[in-house]
């Protein structure tokens, strides 16, 4: 009689590290398959995003010769307001960031094989993510890129770029 009761306890051990071995395994695995593929940050992208921060728009929110920089219409953008002069400023927003990637980083016989920007708000207490601006240019490749914070009470709008350089 004890030998059966040490061979089932020693079933029920086996048991129990399996379960702990396939909960973990399941963990990892999940992890894995959310994670985006991992883009290189590059100090010339975070660069190159700061300063086309303070690039002059052709949208005016409060009077007229007061013109928002990128940084000011991206808020505007995601906040829903419209130019002074009766033109969306997510309209504006799309072609002020095309015109400034296209003159960055031209596609078609250069070093630049494709780039992508994100725009998203994310609270600082969550994971999830609100894009309302998503330009891509990328096709099938890893790239270097950046990102920047810019601060929206209560959390923050997210600028990412990557840009995927060829051989």
């Amino acid at each position: 009689m004890i030998k059966r009761t040490k061979a089932q306890e020693e079933i029920i051990g086996f048991v129990i590290i399996v379960v702990i071995v396939v909960v973990v395994g399941v963990v990892l695995l999940g992890i894995s398959l959310r994670r985006n593929v991992e883009v290189s940050n590059s100090p010339e992208i975070e660069n190159f995003l700061e300063a086309s921060m303070l690039t002059t728009t052709e949208c005016a929110i409060n009077y007229m010769p007061q013109y928002e920089d990128l940084q000011g219409l991206i808020k505007t953008c995601y906040k829903g307001d419209m130019c002074l002069d009766g033109k969306n400023s997510c309209q504006v927003l799309n072609t002020t960031i095309s015109r400034i990637m296209e003159s960055a980083f031209p596609l078609g016989g250069t070093m630049y094989k494709g780039y992508r920007i994100l725009l998203y708000y994310s609270t600082n207490a969550s994971e999830s993510r609100n894009t309302f601006y998503d330009l891509d240019r990328l096709g099938n490749c890893t790239g270097i890129g950046a990102e920047k914070f810019i601060p929206q009470d209560p959390g923050n709008i997210i600028v990412e770029l990557e840009v995927c350089v060829g051989d």
